[in-house]
């Protein structure tokens, strides 16, 4: 799907407006619609750039707000700023070429990629997309702004964000209409204000709509589970994404519940639910411990933690710093247990152990101000890995070496792109990190609920099947909902060929 079915789905209108000098009779809203709104001098330096009524009126109503400032200083003015910052409208700023410095307000910067390269002293021996990827990350955190955007040529343009993983946006993604409309060099910059517009939010932005089109997802209530020798007792129930319980030696342990409709820090933008969760969070059985590998928004998430607390008394082991979220959210300290990794904790007759992962962390505009980690679960016969959110990395060998081998492993395959190769695994990476931390089952996880990256639904557990038949790992691929007894797994079906 095109920028343009996007605009026409969504009813956006594009207005470029001049200051000064805008008029009402330049100013059409569409009755109902949604408007992105550019402001720029119309070339006139000597411009002095107070907005008219118009304008402040079209502010008012505005989706998101393109300002192309061109290092002139726009946002710099005091009347225009004022009138910004009453605006409910994510602000796009693009100071291209020059004059790329963090104005506050601000909640999107676009500098080229030259320039980022001379900011930060980069000789350009990497790949645009890398080179733009690491330059636009250090500058959202030098800038402290909530995003910094990177155009980057013939590649397209990558967009850096505190929510979670850069995202890619190719050049292709503006039809030349609107490319025209908001200047031949913005390209990147109407890709992003209008993804804001649309409601996407700098996580959603994909250059795809929101994929709310697969219905059929099956959902299945986890049956009762089959008598077994509870020493022995192993099982696993993915609930969508990441969410999964895992059923060990009598115990219960829920790793990174999310239950909200949106993983986002607004319920009403931000990437949305492909499908429902197959079971509400109130009938969740007694749980014995929850388990946070981060605190970005797909893994941590303030409505589900809340709920937990109306309706479980289980204890939350997260790493370093995310405790600080759960005591503003109100958990009581006495539920909260912090970990560094390497570091462990007992549960009943389970060891819990927190593992590095390779990732980062952040919510709104703060950025890598808690750990993030991967899981050990132990009892006394069975063991269960899980990744959180990584890269592939030298340290699942270590992991193996250390705690292996494992019974059950929970793997991300989800949400990768050659962007950010070093924080998200591509799926065949996940059967590589399956075998280094010597694992006998694999679960793939952070797939089918949320569209967090460029690549088709269903493509991550397609690439991982072909990669697990090629390596002869034994993988299990349940429907949302569905308990995988990990001594007789099912067999995998394609179930979700048929859907996507």
């Amino acid at each position: 799907a095109r920028l343009a079915d996007l605009l026409a789905a969504a009813g956006v209108d594009v207005y470029p407006v001049h200051l000064p000098g805008a008029t009402a009779e330049k100013i059409r809203l569409r009755s109902g619609g949604q408007t992105l709104l550019r402001l720029d001098r119309g070339g006139d330096p000597q411009a002095p750039g107070e907005p008219s009524e118009a304008v402040r009126e079209l502010l008012g109503r505005a989706r998101a707000i393109l300002v192309s400032d061109y290092g002139r200083g726009l946002l710099r003015q005091p009347t225009l700023r004022a009138e910004l910052a009453r605006s409910a409208a994510p602000v796009v700023w693009d100071p291209h070429p020059r004059g790329a410095a963090a104005v506050p307000g601000t909640r999107l910067a676009t500098p080229n990629l030259d320039e980022l390269r001379r900011l930060t002293g980069d000789a350009g021996g990497d790949s645009r997309l890398s080179t733009a990827t690491r330059a636009g990350q250090e500058l959202r955190h030098r800038w402290r702004v909530g995003a910094v955007a990177v155009t980057t040529g013939p590649d397209g343009a990558v967009l850096c964000h505190g929510g979670g993983s850069p995202v890619v946006v190719p050049p292709t993604s503006v039809p030349d209409h609107v490319a025209d409309t908001c200047g031949a060099g913005d390209r990147f910059a109407a890709t992003a204000t209008l993804a804001l517009a649309r409601g996407a939010g700098p996580r959603g932005l994909s250059g795809m709509p929101e994929r709310r089109d697969l219905d059929g997802v099956p959902l299945l209530r986890p049956a009762d589970p089959t008598p077994s020798d509870p020493a022995r007792e192993l099982n696993a129930i993915w609930y969508g994404h990441a969410s999964t319980l895992v059923e060990i030696e009598g115990h219960r342990v829920l790793l990174d519940p999310v239950w909200s409709d949106r993983c986002s820090p607004s319920a009403l933008v931000g990437p949305r639910r492909i499908h429902q969760p197959p079971v509400r969070l109130d009938e969740l059985p007694p749980l014995d411990a929850v388990l946070i590998s981060h605190d970005h928004y797909d893994h941590l998430d303030m409505a589900t933690v809340r709920g937990l607390l109306d309706h479980q008394s289980a204890p939350f082991l997260v790493p370093l710093g995310v405790g600080a979220h759960l005591d503003r959210w109100g958990v009581p300290q006495e539920r909260i247990v912090e970990l560094d990794w390497s570091e462990s904790h007992r549960v009943g007759g389970l060891t819990v152990t927190a593992t590095a992962a390779q990732h980062f962390s952040g919510r709104g505009l703060r950025r890598d101000g808690t750990l993030w980690s991967s899981w050990v679960v132990a009892g006394a016969h069975r063991k269960v890995f899980y990744t959180g959110d990584s890269g592939y990395f030298d340290g699942y060998a270590e992991i193996g070496a250390e705690h292996g081998p494992f019974d059950l492993t929970l793997m991300q395959i989800g949400a990768y792109d050659r962007a950010w190769p070093n924080i998200h695994m591509f799926p065949e990476e996940a059967v590589a990190a399956h075998l280094d931390v010597r694992g006998d089952l694999l679960v793939p996880v952070h797939w089918g609920t949320f569209n967090l990256a460029l690549h088709d639904w269903s493509e991550p557990v397609d690439r991982l099947w072909a990669e697990a038949k090629a390596r002869d790992v034994r993988l299990a691929v349940p429907r949302p909902g569905e308990r995988v007894v990990v001594d007789e797994p099912p067999a995998v079906d394609g179930w979700w060929q048929a859907i996507a």
